[in-house]
C-alpha cells in the first residue's frame, strides 16, 4: 500500500471523520495525493463517505464532504501498525496499539466489542486484552466477511487457539460478568455446535 494511503488511513483512525481538506492539513499531503489516496481506500472498503443531506456547506455552493473509516479500515490499519514501525520512512507514531485505548474508545461504533475494551483489560490485563485483540483483528482481516464476524473472530482466537488463554479463570470471570460478552459466547457455542452437527 502507497504510503499516502497509509497516512490518510491513519489520520483518520487518531482523528475519526474528516474532509480532504483537513487530511490534507493533517497529513502534509498535496489535495491530489489526499484526493487519490481516498478513491483508492473508498475502493478497497476500508473508507466510506457519510451520507448527511445536513452537512454544512463547503466554500462553493456544493455541502463538505466527509470520510470515514470502515470496521475493516480500522482493523487493516491495527493490524498493519506493528509491521510499519520495523520499515524505512515509517517510525514510532505508526504504532497504533500505544493509543489503543482512545482507538477503540472513538470506533466502538463499528463493532460492539470495540466498546468492551475496559471491561476485558480490567478483567484480564492489558497484555492478555492485546494479544487476543490482535488475533481476532489480523483473522478478521484476513477472512473479511463483514463487520458482526470480528467478535466472532474474537472467540476463535479466545478458544481456539493453539496456545490457550494466559489468563483462563480471569478470562471466565470477564464474560460472565457482561450480559453482552455472555451472549456473545453462548451465540458462538451454539454456531459452533450446530456447525458440529451438520458435518
Amino acid at each position: 500500500m502507497r504510503k499516502s494511503y497509509i497516512d490518510v488511513l491513519y489520520f483518520l483512525v487518531n482523528n475519526g471523520t474528516a474532509t480532504k481538506y483537513e487530511m490534507e492539513k493533517g497529513t502534509k499531503l498535496s489535495y491530489s495525493a489526499v484526493h487519490g489516496a481516498v478513491k483508492g481506500l473508498i475502493k478497497d472498503g476500508l473508507v466510506e463517505e457519510i451520507k448527511d443531506e445536513g452537512r454544512e456547506k463547503g466554500p462553493g455552493p456544493l455541502p463538505k464532504r466527509y470520510f470515514t473509516l470502515t470496521l475493516a479500515g480500522v482493523c487493516y490499519a491495527l493490524a498493519k501498525s506493528k509491521d510499519l514501525v520495523k520499515i524505512e520512512d515509517y517510525g514510532p507514531e505508526y504504532d497504533l496499539w500505544k493509543s489503543i485505548d482512545s482507538i477503540l474508545a472513538r470506533w466502538k461504533k463499528l463493532n460492539p466489542l470495540f466498546g468492551k475494551w475496559h471491561h476485558i483489560i480490567a478483567g484480564v490485563g492489558r497484555t492478555e486484552a492485546t494479544r487476543i485483540f490482535g488475533c481476532a483483528i489480523s483473522v478478521n482481516l484476513m477472512e473479511w466477511n463483514g463487520p458482526k464476524d470480528l467478535s466472532h473472530d474474537f472467540l476463535e482466537c479466545l478458544f481456539e487457539e493453539p496456545d490457550p488463554p494466559i489468563e483462563t479463570e480471569n478470562w471466565i470471570k470477564t464474560i460472565a460478568s457482561d450480559v453482552k460478552l455472555r451472549n456473545y459466547v453462548v451465540e458462538w457455542v451454539t454456531n459452533e455446535l450446530g456447525t458440529i452437527q451438520r458435518t
